[in-house]
């Protein structure tokens, strides 16, 4: 899988690291994954966390790991966690069904779950039901 990354990513990434983007990318994903804690519950970096303790420009950083993950899942579908997975763009009707519910109900949370979508996609969908439900503002 990083074979396959790096030959996507090479010319890209050599610019930044020439000649040992693959050496830094073994090193990061060692590191990430590696128990940051001797004693207690385990503890992990986040990539952003990462990024900022090692002087890597954060939005770069998880730029490298979103294309990765974005490898992975091409090479292995099947191992992907079923919240991992990419959905199908939603349908006029499911739309359309959303908009009804969240006008009717207002819970985002609940609607997202059974659409399998992200909450912030239900904000973006419901835009103009929120401010109906807010009711007109003093502005």
């Amino acid at each position: 899988m990083r074979q396959v990354y790096l030959h996507e990513r090479d010319a890209m990434n050599a610019k930044l690291y020439p000649g040992e983007f693959a050496e830094k990318l073994e090193l990061w994903l060692s590191e990430l994954t590696t128990n940051q804690r001797t004693v207690g519950k385990p503890q992990y970096w986040t990539l952003k966390g990462y990024a900022l303790a090692h002087k890597i420009n954060p939005g770069t950083f998880m730029l490298w790991f979103r294309k990765l993950e974005q490898v992975a899942k091409g090479l292995y579908p099947d191992r992907v966690p079923p919240d991992r997975r990419d959905r199908p763009p939603l349908s006029d009707e499911e739309v359309r069904i959303i908009r009804d519910e969240y006008l009717a109900t207002g819970k985002v949370l609940k609607i997202a779950r059974r659409y399998k979508i992200e909450p912030w996609r239900v904000g973006l969908i419901c835009r103009a039901e929120k401010q109906r439900r807010i009711g007109p503002s003093d502005h």
